[in-house]
């Protein structure tokens, strides 16, 4: 169940779009930004892009790493879980 004030958060973020939440407790105002996740996009998947790719998923990006090559945009040479796609 979702408490109706967090709806608008949630349809903002699913739409792709950022969203704000104030709250003022004792007389102070709180702001929480909700952001996407930021997004890296790697033109290249040799040494560079490994540990480049594994500190951009440390750092909670969104990692997508495109090759010609299609031994270079395997799945498993993006460590923390980027995307790899085979660019022909």
């Amino acid at each position: 169940m979702i408490r109706e004030e967090f709806r608008p958060i949630l349809e903002n973020l699913e739409a792709g779009r950022c969203a704000v939440l104030h709250r003022t407790a004792d007389g102070v105002e709180y702001t929480r930004l909700f952001r996407l996740r930021e997004r890296l996009i790697l033109l290249g998947g040799g040494h560079i892009a490994q540990p480049l790719c594994r500190m951009a998923a440390m750092l909670d990006f969104d990692v997508t790493v495109v090759d010609d090559r299609s031994d270079f945009a395997a799945a498993s040479r993006s460590p923390g879980g980027g995307l790899a796609r085979h660019a022909a």
